[in-house]
């Protein structure tokens, strides 16, 4: 009797990430209550807790920047560099395991009055409100995604709606249709309308996980832990729909009562379709 094998269907591959992003709070040379170098050893510490694949960072300096890069060596990293770049100023970088991912492509977009995008390296006396990103490959399975990062600062004096309009036109445009991640301090609560006309085209991460690990809501409580777990939720993990939330954990970690940023960072396990 001939046996003739017939050929099943392949199975979509399914790849399992985690993501971290984590305002670690802007250094400032007139900041006396919590230096940067008597907390930036916690920071590292938190984020080594859960050692995501993917991190992104906002009220992060070039300093402290590059010292995260020195404690991170297994993370390859991406963020605007220019010696013309004011101090102080946010770069919003983004770091990826260099084990599981590699960079396909990457740039900045300049959010302010106007934005546009900048070639690589070259910042302009526009608003420095970046909004990074980088298209990964995860070296494994060939699946690639986009992974953006900013922080919208309202104190700015721009007009939020028309830069979260902008946020779209520009994401939407850059990602063409393909798997994407948004990491993002938008300074707003879920409830307010800038964070519901984002639902239009991403999906909020804690709304749509299948758990929800830890019982803290608020990504702002400020410096000192509160028993009330008091504060506002306004740092996000923003998903393409075709990204599944498995897990979504705000990591209540402290020291002695006090944290080493007045954020938290938002950690979510996901699965890449």
């Amino acid at each position: 009797m001939l046996l003739i094998a017939a050929s099943l269907p392949e199975s979509p591959v399914r790849v399992m990430t985690s993501v971290m992003t984590y305002n670690i709070h802007l250094e400032s040379s007139s900041e006396q209550a919590r230096p940067w170098d008597e907390r930036k050893a916690m920071v590292a510490q938190v984020i080594h807790s859960r050692s995501p694949e993917i991190l992104g960072l906002q009220g992060a300096t070039l300093g402290q920047t590059e010292w995260l890069e020195e404690k991170l060596k297994d993370y390859a990293s991406y963020a605007p560099t220019s010696q013309s770049l004011v101090m102080g100023t946010d770069m919003c970088p983004i770091l990826y395991s260099r084990s599981i991912y590699e960079s396909v492509d990457e740039g900045t977009f300049l959010i302010g009055e106007a934005i546009e995008k900048t070639e690589s390296g070259q910042a302009s006396d526009n608003q420095m409100q970046f909004l990074n990103w980088v298209k990964l490959r995860h070296m494994a399975s060939e699946k690639e995604l986009y992974v953006l990062n900013t922080r919208i600062d309202l104190d700015a004096g721009h007009d939020k709606f028309a830069i979260t309009e902008r946020l779209k036109d520009i994401i939407t445009e850059l990602v063409d249709g393909e798997t994407f991640m948004l990491l993002a301090d938008m300074a707003h609560s879920p409830e307010s309308a800038i964070i519901r006309s984002i639902s239009e085209w991403a999906k909020d991460s804690e709304e749509n996980s299948l758990v929800s690990i830890s019982d803290m809501e608020a990504t702002q409580p400020g410096w000192v832990k509160r028993k009330d777990h008091s504060g506002e939720r306004v740092d996000y993990i923003f998903l393409s729909f075709d990204i599944p939330a498995n897990s979504y954990e705000v990591l209540d970690i402290d020291h002695e009562g006090e944290y080493p940023s007045d954020h938290l960072p938002v950690y979510c396990r996901l699965r890449i379709q």
